[in-house]
């Protein structure tokens, strides 16, 4: 049976040099110009889905819910930032997206011939690696940091925009915590990068599991991390961060370094900035967290392993 991929694009050129393009890899181009009866009579053929264009990415989008073990790729015009292209992966849930014009054609071809490969029927929706195939920012450094298994920055970023628009849409309070590790440098100095980043997972580690189910965890930067706290006045917030920051200061931690060489009853401690919107204006993500890093700079000044709110 011949393999078929459903193309659906509203620019006629492209979508022409999308159809040879399939045809080179062996399999039968299926086109459609906008989503619709056509394009959905089309799709029960298909093993693997195209969109390019704004049509054909949001019908993507549809697909990620209606089929979720589809394979889907997205094309685009040109390239994105990193923000956009989380924003695009969260909606879309792509099996690869290929950024720039069809002058990438080998990456496009690469994105179909591994999609054609696999077997739609046979894989879970947890399978479905989402793939950049261009020297773009790599998807999963932009969702997940690699050292610490937190959020990755852009990610929270966009996280928190989300969160802002929501508490003000519904006067809702809304809380972020700047979290720090305490002498990171000196802890490197000391033992080698090995034990900094040790000790680093290891504060994302009980970070995530002393937050709420709705809190996001996320690595910030350096020795920094994230803690959204959505549906949070200031003071529950800095009850949350004290009760993080000491569970982290009562911890000792051991482990044995490259080398062997092993290291016991390590001790590390945190500083917490802690900052709070409750129908005070504040609208953009910059604004929040100039304050709670405001707050964490004093609480290092006052002698960090202590949390401070701002106001």
């Amino acid at each position: 049976m011949s393999r078929k991929v459903l193309i659906l694009d509203g620019d006629a050129a492209r979508r022409a040099q999308l159809a040879e393009t399939v045809r080179e890899l062996g399999a039968e181009p299926l086109e459609a110009e906008a989503p619709g009866r056509a394009a959905s009579r089309l799709l029960r053929e298909a093993q693997v889905v195209v969109g390019a264009g704004d049509d054909g990415v949001e019908f993507l989008a549809r697909l990620a819910l209606d089929r979720p073990s589809l394979p889907r790729i997205a094309l685009l015009a040109g390239e994105l930032d990193a923000g956009e292209l989380v924003a695009l992966v969260e909606r879309v849930h792509p099996w690869a997206v290929v950024p720039g014009s069809l002058d990438a054609r080998a990456r496009l071809q690469s994105a179909l011939r591994d999609a054609l490969a696999a077997s739609p029927e046979g894989m879970a929706t947890t399978e479905l690696t989402a793939r950049v195939l261009s020297p773009a920012p790599d998807f999963a450094s932009l969702i997940v940091d690699r050292l610490t298994g937190a959020d990755g920055y852009q990610y929270a970023t966009l996280r928190l925009e989300e969160e802002l628009e929501r508490a003000a849409r519904y006067g809702r309070p809304l809380s972020l915590a700047l979290i720090d590790l305490d002498d990171l440098r000196g802890l490197n100095d000391r033992y080698g990068r090995a034990a900094g980043d040790f000790a680093l997972q290891q504060v994302a580690s009980a970070l995530a599991a002393g937050a709420r189910s709705v809190d996001r965890v996320a690595r910030w930067a350096g020795g920094g991390f994230a803690l959204v706290l959505p549906e949070t006045a200031g003071g529950a917030a800095y009850g949350i961060a004290e009760r993080l920051r000491a569970d982290i200061a009562a911890r000792r931690l051991s482990t044995t370094l490259d080398g062997g060489r092993a290291v016991s009853r390590l001790r590390v401690t945190v500083s917490c900035g802690v900052a709070c919107t409750v129908h005070d204006g504040v609208s953009r993500p910059t604004t929040l967290v100039q304050r709670a890093d405001g707050a964490l700079w004093r609480a290092k000044q006052g002698g960090r392993n202590r949390s401070v709110v701002d106001g």
